[in-house]
């Protein structure tokens, strides 16, 4: 898990991704050290939880029911976010091995829902990744991306456009039937 400590070093590695900054909290990552430099991160990722509104007892639920948004998703939703590695541990699978470890940790595969959005140019990396735990990562279409992350893919699909020229996708995690 991270420490406080390295919440400034994870929001300037997520910012020279060119990632969302928003939304970084130090006690929902996971973080692999630098085994050569102490102190150093090699990885980082977290699992963002997101709570359904309509089920809150308080105003924003009043809300949310008296529109009837009910949720578009059963159980819970969570989404895999911040998934850096810095440029020296690329290609050695230690992405992977974040990943995995992620899912295996802090996840119920059978009852939650996980996503996560990410670019076209990425998602086999996610699909390899996962591969070894009987998983696959599949493509949502727009029409069926829960809608607390609809805001987040609107905005990110025109930043990944005007930065990384490549499109932004939605990613949910399945059972590989392969």
């Amino acid at each position: 898990p991270a420490g406080e400590d390295d919440a400034g070093k994870i929001a300037s590695m997520v910012l020279r991704e060119a990632m969302n900054p928003l939304g970084l909290k130090t006690d929902r990552f996971l973080v692999v050290e630098d085994d050569e430099n102490s102190g150093e991160i090699a990885a980082f990722g977290q699992l963002k939880p997101w709570p359904c509104l309509y089920r809150q007892q308080n105003a924003v639920g009043a809300v949310v029911r008296a529109l009837d948004l009910k949720p578009d998703w059963s159980g819970e939703l969570y989404e895999m976010a911040s998934i850096v590695v810095a440029k020296k541990h690329r290609g050695k699978g230690v992405g992977s091995e974040l990943v995995r470890q992620l899912i295996t940790r802090q996840h119920d595969i059978e009852n939650d829902n996980l996503v996560l959005l990410t670019l076209a140019g990425t998602s086999e990396f996610y699909r390899q990744a996962v591969s070894p735990l009987g998983l696959t990562f599949e493509r949502l279409e727009e029409e069926d991306v829960p809608r607390p992350i609809k805001p987040e893919l609107f905005w990110g699909k025109k930043l990944a456009r005007a930065v990384a020229n490549d499109d932004l996708v939605v990613l949910k995690l399945g059972k590989d039937k392969g």
